[in-house]
């Protein structure tokens, strides 16, 4: 299963208000086909300290990644109340 259509089934069951379904689906792929998580697939399921931390393990390796460093900005966004 390629992870383009992981991705794609992790949208669709979070888009029909079925997260546990799209969690389950991202636990699937990392323990029965051995798929590293990507960033993008926890920002979809809005776990944002998930992804932040995936985004900043991304960004040790990378520094000048700017698609990584706006990853995080979304994630403390998302965290914050701004209220």
């Amino acid at each position: 299963m390629p992870t383009d259509t992981i991705e794609q089934l992790i949208q669709t069951n979070f888009g029909l208000n079925q997260p546990e379904a799209a969690e389950g689906i991202l636990l699937y792929a990392r323990k029965t086909l051995l798929i590293d998580e990507k960033e993008e697939w926890y920002e979809k399921l809005q776990q944002w300290d998930k992804a932040l931390s995936k985004y900043q393990k991304k960004l040790n390796f990378e520094p000048k990644n700017i698609k990584v460093k706006r990853g995080m900005l979304n994630c403390y966004r998302n965290m914050m109340d701004w209220s």
